[in-house]
């Protein structure tokens, strides 16, 4: 147990039963992504010394101790990134940088402003994300806007990351968002100079972000648009 709270910096002494060992994992004082993930946390152990007891009696099958809190680390982080409070985080991102989403917001989303577009009939994404520090507390955001106004804006916080990763998570978030939206058509446009050639030219980029880049232009593929860069 002590293995899988320091994931998350936190040590602990367990209750002497198990209600009472579930209700202190009420996640108070925590955001909302922290509480589910903090009791997704609770119930994956359980799920798993569960699991591991029924195996052993009846199965005959045991897993050493370090299987066992890599099998909850993982049903954590899954069950915690199925939840809509964690709509835009990776997987990957959640079990890498577990702790600094127990106080950290959902990206949000909205629909309610409006301002004039560029074009007439252009469906235009704007990205930007920025890293307090480098690597850092980072943030993304962005808005889509069509000939109406804006269709969609987001924002959030992504963990501890550099600004270079920040840009391209805001730029993949958007063009997740074009997508779900069935546009078939879009213009991106942002600051990050790096990001907007990366998107343009396959195989290009650092590889620890390759797999969110190929994400990207996997979408884009299946869109008429352009990148635009547009300097700050």
């Amino acid at each position: 147990m002590p293995e899988l709270l320091s994931l998350f910096e936190y040590s602990w002494v367990f209750p002497e039963n198990v209600v009472d060992c579930l209700r202190q994992w009420s996640g108070r004082g925590l955001s909302k992504r922290g509480k589910i993930l903090w009791q997704s946390a609770a119930h994956a152990i359980f799920w798993s010394i569960w699991e591991e007891r029924i195996n052993r009696v009846f199965n005959n099958r045991t897993k050493n101790f370090e299987e066992l809190i890599s099998l909850i680390c993982y049903i954590c982080f899954l069950w915690a990134s199925s939840s809509s409070h964690f709509r835009g985080v990776l997987f990957d991102d959640l079990q890498r940088n577990a702790v600094n989403f127990l106080h950290s917001k959902q990206i949000q989303f909205n629909t309610t402003c409006n301002f004039r577009s560029d074009v007439e009939g252009e469906t235009t994404l704007y990205f930007d994300g920025s890293a307090f520090g480098n690597p850092g507390t980072a943030g993304i955001g962005g808005v889509i806007r069509n000939r109406n106004g804006i269709s969609w804006a987001f924002s959030g916080l992504i963990g501890i990351a550099s600004s270079t990763k920040a840009e391209v998570l805001a730029a993949l978030t958007g063009i997740r968002i074009a997508k779900d939206m069935g546009l078939r058509s879009l213009t991106i446009k942002g600051d990050s100079a790096n990001t907007i050639n990366w998107l343009s030219s396959p195989d290009s980029g650092p590889w620890a972000l390759a797999h969110y880049l190929a994400e990207a232009r996997d979408i884009l593929a299946s869109l008429s648009g352009q990148v635009v860069w547009i300097p700050r």
